[in-house]
C-alpha cells in the first residue's frame, strides 16, 4: 500500500516524463491527427501532380494526332493534284520532249486557285530537253502580293544530274512515284526554304517525260507546328518566358519546322540540320512514336513524339515539368496554408478534448489521495456505465479492502507489539529505593516507563505488599493482554 500511495501522492505535473495523462494524450491526438493531415496532403499533392501529367500526356498526343492529320490531310491534297496534273499533260504529250502548250496555262491557273499557305511554286520539269533551255524548266511562283503569279526564270543548276538538291526530280524518275522531298533551301531557283510535292509524267506509252511539282514554302508549315501548345502564345510571353513549343523532322531526321531558324535550310546549308544534332534526336528518330523525359537548359522536359502515317514525318511537342508544375506547386501553398490553419484548430480543439476526457481521471487521482469512498464526485463517477465507471467501482472497492486490511494489520501489530511486551514484562523485578513500597499505579507505570516498557498507567493494578526480611515486595498487576505479575522488589536501604 505504501508504493501505491507513493504513486498517488507524485505531484499533479504526472509522472514518467514530467507530463500529465491529459498532456500526453494532447500530444498524442495532436500529433496523430497533424500526421495524418500532411500525408493526406502529400498524398494529394503527389497523385494531383501525376494526374496533370497524365491529363498532359493526353492532350499532347492528341495535338500531335490532330496536326499530322492536318499534315496529311494537306499534302495528300497536293500528292493527289500533281498526280492529276501529271496524267493530264502525259495524255497531250507529243512525240517530241517539249511541253504541251496547254502546260503553262495549267500550272498558272492551279497555282491561282491554292493558297500562299498550299503552295508557293508550282512547275514542269521535262526530261531530254537541257537546263539552259527555258522550256526545261516551266515554273510559277507568288509574288507579293501572293494573290500575284507570275513566271519564274532560268533555273541556275541543272536537275538532270542527280545530287543533293535535285532528288524532287530524280525519285520520281526513279521510282515512277509521287514523292515528298527532304526540305532544303531552293539554290538557283525561287531561293526559298521549300518542300517539294512531285510527281512524274508517264506518257500512255510509258516514257517518262519529266515531272510535276509543288513546293511549298517551309515557313507555311510553321502554323501547325505552333498549334503544338498547352496554352495560348500569348499568356507564355506575358507570364513566363519558359513554354511549350515543338518541331517537324522528315523521315530521315532533317528538321522541316522549329522555332530555332538556325536549325532550318539555308543558303550555307541548303541541306538543313539533322534532328541527331539535339539531345533527344537519335531516341527520336529510333521509334515511330514515344514519350521521353530529357533535362534541356537545365529545365526538366517531358517530350513526346508521333509520326505521320502518310507522310512519316516526325512531329515532336516539348513540354516543360516547370509549366506542369506551377498549378501543382500552387495547390501545395494552398495544402501548406490549410496545414497551418488546421494545425492551430486541431491542437486547440485536442486539448479541450483531452482535458475533458482527463477530467475523470484526475478526479479519481484526487478521490484516491483523499479518502475516495467519501468523496461524492468518485460516486457520482461510479454511476457512469462506460470504462470511467468501471474503474471508479473498483476503485471504490479496493478503497474499502485497503481501509479493512490496513485496520487489520494495524491490529496484528499491536497484537504482536503487546505479546512482546508481556513476554518481556513476565517474572520481571525490578530494584527501587524504598519509596518504592508506596507507589501508586502511575508511579509505578511511569516507573516501568523509564526502564523502556510502554505500560499506561490504566493497565497496571496494585493488589497488596507484602513485608520481607532484607526486602519489600511490591506486587503489580497488569492487564490481561499484558503480563499477569510484575514483582517490584523494594530495597530496604
Amino acid at each position: 500500500m505504501s508504493d501505491i500511495h507513493s504513486a498517488m501522492d507524485a505531484p499533479s505535473g504526472g509522472v514518467g516524463q514530467g507530463l500529465s495523462f491529459s498532456s500526453r494524450l494532447r500530444w498524442v491526438l495532436a500529433g496523430f491527427l497533424l500526421a495524418w493531415l500532411l500525408f493526406v496532403g502529400l498524398f494529394a499533392w503527389f497523385f494531383v501532380r501525376r494526374s496533370l501529367f497524365q491529363q498532359v500526356d493526353s492532350v499532347a498526343i492528341n495535338q500531335l494526332h490532330s496536326a499530322a492529320a492536318s499534315l496529311d490531310d494537306r499534302l495528300e491534297r497536293l500528292e493527289t493534284l500533281t498526280e492529276s496534273i501529271a496524267r493530264s499533260l502525259a495524255v497531250q504529250w507529243g512525240p517530241k520532249p517539249v511541253a504541251p502548250l496547254v502546260a503553262k496555262a495549267l500550272l498558272e491557273t492551279t497555282l491561282s486557285s491554292l493558297t500562299p499557305e498550299e503552295a508557293a511554286v508550282i512547275y514542269l520539269a521535262v526530261e531530254g530537253v537541257p537546263s539552259s533551255n527555258p522550256e526545261a524548266l516551266i515554273w510559277f511562283r507568288r509574288d507579293k502580293p501572293p494573290t500575284r503569279i507570275i513566271p519564274g526564270g532560268l533555273i541556275r543548276y541543272d536537275f538532270h544530274k542527280e545530287s543533293a538538291v535535285t532528288n524532287w526530280y530524280q525519285k520520281p524518275k526513279q521510282t515512277r512515284k509521287v514523292f515528298i522531298s527532304e526540305p532544303y533551301y531552293d539554290l538557283g531557283g525561287s531561293e526559298q526554304k521549300v518542300i517539294s510535292v512531285t510527281a512524274p509524267v508517264i506518257d500512255p506509252q510509258g516514257v517518262f517525260r519529266g515531272v510535276v511539282g509543288i513546293d511549298i514554302r517551309i515557313e507555311a508549315l510553321e502554323q501547325v507546328r505552333r498549334r503544338l501548345h498547352l496554352r495560348p502564345a500569348e499568356f507564355d510571353e506575358l507570364h513566363t518566358p519558359i513554354h511549350e513549343t515543338g518541331f517537324i523532322c522528315s523521315p530521315q531526321g532533317k528538321i522541316i519546322a522549329h522555332p530555332d531558324s538556325r536549325l532550318l535550310p539555308s543558303p550555307g546549308n541548303p541541306e538543313g540540320v539533322s534532328v541527331e544534332t539535339l539531345p533527344m534526336g537519335p531516341e527520336i528518330l529510333a521509334s515511330p512514336d514515344g514519350l521521353l523525359m530529357e533535362m534541356i537548359d537545365n529545365i526538366p522536359q517531358r517530350i513526346l513524339w508521333y509520326t505521320s502515317i502518310r507522310t512519316g514525318w516526325k512531329l515532336v511537342f516539348i513540354v516543360p515539368e516547370t509549366l506542369l508544375a506551377a498549378p501543382v506547386n500552387v495547390l501545395a501553398l494552398q495544402l501548406l496554408a490549410v496545414f497551418a490553419a488546421g494545425s492551430v484548430v486541431i491542437i486547440v480543439l485536442v486539448s479541450i478534448i483531452a482535458r475533458k476526457m482527463a477530467e475523470p481521471l484526475e478526479v479519481l487521482r484526487m478521490g484516491a489521495l483523499a479518502n475516495s469512498t467519501q468523496s461524492p464526485m468518485v460516486h457520482a463517477l461510479a454511476l457512469r456505465n462506460d470504462e470511467i465507471g468501471l474503474v471508479s467501482r473498483w476503485l471504490l472497492r479496493l478503497s474499502e479492502k485497503a481501509t479493512e486490511q490496513d485496520n487489520r494489520n494495524r491490529i496484528e501489530l499491536m497484537r504482536a507489539f503487546r505479546l512482546e511486551l508481556a513476554r518481556q514484562l513476565a517474572d520481571l523485578k525490578l530494584g527501587v529505593g524504598p519509596e518504592a513500597i508506596d507507589w501508586n499505579e502511575e508511579q509505578v507505570a511511569r516507573e516501568l516507563q523509564s526502564q523502556g516498557y510502554p505500560v499506561e498507567p490504566a493497565q497496571v493494578k496494585i493488589p497488596g505488599r507484602k513485608l520481607v526480611y532484607g526486602e519489600n515486595i511490591l506486587n503489580v498487576q497488569l492487564s490481561d493482554d499484558l503480563a499477569q505479575s510484575v514483582s517490584l522488589i523494594v530495597s530496604n536501604t
